[in-house]
């Protein structure tokens, strides 16, 4: 089962950037601050690739695309 990424993943860069950018920041011990409203973004935009996600695996599982051709 092969699932598309563009489907899942809306924004490439906001996630390089935004949300991988700060978990390396935080994970080599940098200092940095976020704005509610940056915390918020960067919530919802998790959500919806989780959301997105599970769409495309339900629709995968009702297609039954697992399956061998």
């Amino acid at each position: 089962m092969t699932l598309d990424p563009d489907k899942i993943i809306p924004d490439r860069s906001y996630l390089d950037e935004s949300i991988v950018g700060a978990r390396n920041r935080i994970a080599h011990g940098d200092y940095f601050t976020i704005s509610d409203d940056q915390l918020v973004r960067a919530i919802q935009y998790v959500l919806e690739i989780m959301r997105q996600f599970r769409t495309e695996v339900e629709n995968s599982v009702a297609l039954q695309k697992y399956l061998r051709a």
